[in-house]
């Protein structure tokens, strides 16, 4: 009874991982089609007029209208990027971050655990 017990466990488990990736695919699948247009083609940035604007402005203006690149908080920035395309393009709700990274978390370590048990 140990044994059946065992691989009936394990297949549901595996089920549940399936199941699992399956919601994760299509919300991957969504955010690629959201994205496909601007990862498909070439795009040309110019920033000369910004930085003729900025020699031009004097130090108050400056201070006041600080847009130098250099300044910038790029960790801000980009963990406030990261929780917009969470909420406007994943459709996840902000409240369960921290739920999100403990089912990860369990979703890693189960999934390594089924490729072991294979082997």
């Amino acid at each position: 009874m140990g044994p059946f017990l065992d691989v009936f466990f394990y297949k549901n488990l595996c089920l549940c991982l399936w199941l699992r990736a399956m919601k994760t695919y299509e919300k991957l699948h969504k955010f690629t089609g959201a994205i496909s247009f601007f990862c498909t083609r070439q795009w040309k940035f110019s920033n000369q007029n910004v930085q003729q604007l900025w020699n031009v402005i004097s130090e108050e203006d400056r201070k006041i209208f600080d847009f130098n690149i250099c300044n910038l908080n790029w960790e801000g920035y980009l963990g406030e990027s990261l929780i917009g395309v969470r909420n406007f393009l994943l459709k996840d709700d902000p409240n369960k971050l921290s739920e999100s990274i403990k089912k990860r978390n369990r979703y890693v370590f189960s999934g390594l655990w089924c490729i072991l048990c294979n082997f």
